[in-house]
């Protein structure tokens, strides 16, 4: 049923002091050895489980005589898509149009202990997980989101000829938007390796957003049924997302930014006169945030985390955020190196597991996690990295 916009704004009115209490697990997920999620842990025992960690890195190599930095043959010529467990190669296939696996880094996708990847040209898109076809539709897309649960793949597309996102199943479309955009995606700062899609009480969820007469809707859809819908009057909406139902919402409005789960609103900017340019609702430290990028009163742009009006600031220059629910870590892309995007890294605890791959191609790519760092002898680059935890205390 479709809210007012008098009745959504009449909720949206209602301010309170502070944020919200309870423990929000949209952050990245950790796994143990079994690809099972493991549930978070105190600091403690996720100290003494990156000890005894596997890391799992993707790479593509190119025949040596080739210059990818360059890539004049346009990702034509023959490749491989390799896989990485803590440095030995458990995995290698043909890359490029005629396997239809992606070179693109953004097209290599972790999830649990597999890796992922779509491909789509003018045949249609193919998802592939470790190689092997989990399924295929002829309309091309730019995947957003990607959930594999009891042998059903869901997927969250955007149709690259425009106008739809498309959510399927195996590849048959449940559901479609005209003109929307999808909240969260693939690198997304407070979205984890499933991107757009995520469970909320054992359903597939996610959530878009419209605009219809000036102002923004936004849809709420759980299982392909549009659960809930919203609208609010010149707000310009930054997240939204179900949580055990509950429709949040992190939005601007005349200056100022707010977020509501539903039942309160809490601001976000107060006196501090800060406002959100880019930011999405996560947990950290035992209740619900914002993280993203805000600019403050001297319209600085700054990257950090709220939670009940206090900020834990990043350093300027802050390109990625990583949250796990108790460090907020911030990274900038460094000048001299291939930095793809936000999964060429992976947060455990308060360090960075990280990939990268120098501009000069007289040096080698690396693995570089505290005082760990492993190079690659490949004539190419590497594309992300996740970690499987297989200490006992939490596996």
């Amino acid at each position: 049923m479709k809210t007012s916009v008098a009745v959504f704004s009449a909720i949206f009115s209602i301010v309170s002091c502070t944020l919200l209490e309870p423990r929000l697990s949209l952050g990245e997920p950790r796994f143990n050895h079994h690809g099972q999620v493991v549930d978070s842990a105190p600091h403690d025992v996720r100290e003494r489980a990156a000890k005894d960690t596997v890391f799992l890195v993707s790479a593509v190599s190119f025949p040596n005589s080739y210059d990818w930095q360059r890539d004049s043959a346009f990702g034509s010529v023959a490749c491989t898509l390799k896989l990485f467990r803590n440095g030995k190669c458990v995995l290698d296939l043909q890359a490029g149009s005629a396997s239809r696996i992606a070179v693109a880094p953004d097209m290599h996708h972790f999830i649990g202990s597999a890796l992922f990847t779509e491909f789509s040209d003018y045949r249609g898109t193919v998802v592939k997980r470790d190689g092997e076809l989990l399924a295929e539709w002829p309309e091309p897309e730019k995947l957003l989101g990607l959930l594999y649960k009891d042998g059903e793949l869901h997927s969250l597309g955007l149709s690259r000829a425009g106008g739809s996102i498309n959510y399927r199943r195996d590849g048959q479309i449940v559901h479609m938007a005209s003109g929307a955009v999808a909240f969260g995606g693939f690198g997304a700062d407070t979205y984890g390796q499933h991107g757009a899609l995520y469970e909320d009480e054992g359903d597939v969820c996610f959530a878009y957003k419209t605009l219809w007469d000036k102002q923004q809707q936004v849809f709420f859809v759980r299982d392909g049924e549009i659960q809930k819908r919203s609208s609010l009057q010149a707000a310009d909406i930054l997240d939204a997302r179900l949580w055990h139902g509950r429709p949040m919402v992190l939005y601007n409005l005349f200056g100022q930014s707010y977020l509501n789960d539903g039942e309160h609103t809490g601001s976000l900017s107060s006196s501090m006169n800060r406002v959100w340019v880019e930011g999405g609702i996560t947990e950290y430290q035992g209740g619900i945030a914002v993280a993203g990028f805000f600019r403050d009163r001297q319209n600085t742009l700054r990257a950090g985390v709220c939670q009940n009006e206090c900020y834990a600031l990043l350093e300027n220059g802050t390109s990625y955020i990583y949250c796990d629910g108790e460090d907020v870590l911030g990274m900038a892309a460094p000048p001299a190196c291939y930095f793809f995007h936000r999964n060429c890294a992976f947060q455990l605890g308060d360090k960075l597991a990280k990939v990268l791959t120098p501009k000069d191609s007289s040096s080698l790519a690396y693995f570089e996690y505290g005082s760990n760092k492993t190079e690659y002898n490949l004539h190419g680059y590497l594309s992300g990295v996740t970690a499987l935890v297989t200490n006992s205390d939490v596996d």
